[in-house]
């Protein structure tokens, strides 16, 4: 009965949605499960991407909810994000690795980004554990993760798998 559970579960994720973002901003593209909600601001020039995506309903952004995924195109520079990682990549809290999205394998000018895993976000005095993903996306950076286990297999399955964008 478990088995046949988590099988539905799946089988109700597809047909899988797909967001396109502006192609100002790199027309970044991915697929996400058609169970899940979003909810993307693309109106602020200092941060173009704003999204929050999430199973059934999108918790308000200040709900210190563990988004399925979380989606930010930001104006700091790419070397800057990867900083604010040191002390803990240091501290041996969070792995850090060269990651390039399988669709972006041999695109002209793709350069790696870094994967992060670990307690990649401190909430009060609680680490969420996730994955990160921080990309150089022309004169920006994108950043996708997940704080929570529960979804790494949508992360790096259906998101990431078919994550792709213009450098």
């Amino acid at each position: 009965k478990t088995q046949l559970q988590a099988q539905f579960a799946e089988q109700l994720k597809q047909p899988y949605k797909t967001f396109t973002g502006s192609s100002t901003y790199g027309a970044i593209t991915f697929t996400y499960p058609n169970t899940w909600s979003s909810y993307v601001d693309q109106t602020n020039t200092s941060e173009p991407i704003n999204g929050y995506l999430n199973p059934g309903d999108v918790p308000g952004a200040s709900s210190n909810s563990a988004f399925a995924l979380r989606l930010e195109l930001v104006t700091n520079a790419y070397n800057n994000i990867l900083q604010q990682f040191s002390s803990q990549i240091t501290q041996g809290t969070v792995t850090a690795s060269a990651y390039i999205p399988p669709k972006m394998k041999g695109v002209a000018n793709a350069q790696p980004g870094t994967l992060f895993k670990g307690a990649i976000q401190q909430s009060g005095s609680t680490s969420l554990q996730g994955e990160m993903l921080v990309i150089p996306v022309r004169d920006k950076s994108l950043q996708l993760y997940t704080l929570s286990n529960d979804y790494l297999n949508d992360f790096n399955n259906t998101v990431l798998a078919n994550l792709t964008y213009v450098p």
